[in-house]
């Protein structure tokens, strides 16, 4: 199936001669320099600034992952409460699994 743009193949921009092809090779040379930079500057960013990024992507990760430990031991003593484990249970285990819960939950 041809293309409208002649070159045979759908979805291929079409070969350029020259003068076009030229332009397309300075515009993407530009490109990259431009990019090159970029890359420059943000690793020339003042010390002080990358360090207090890269500590508030570590406890935004470790407040993630409480969250998550959070969440798994709720539903695993809820699992535990209204399970079939309830039997199985001391007195003062259901007591601290049940305040376990309820702390997780409100929080």
């Amino acid at each position: 199936m041809a293309s409208a743009s002649g070159t045979g193949i759908v979805g291929q921009p079409p070969i350029l001669p020259g003068p076009a092809r030229d332009e397309r090779t300075r515009w993407r040379q530009r490109l990259r320099e431009e990019n090159k930079s970029l890359a420059k500057r943000i690793f020339a960013r003042r010390p002080e600034v990358r360090l207090i990024n890269d500590y508030e992507l570590v406890q935004a990760t470790v407040r993630k992952l409480a969250t998550v430990v959070g969440y798994l031991s709720l539903t695993w003593s809820t699992v535990v409460l209204l399970g079939g484990f309830v039997t199985e249970l001391q007195l003062a285990d259901f007591w601290t699994i049940t305040a376990l819960s309820a702390t997780f939950a409100f929080r």
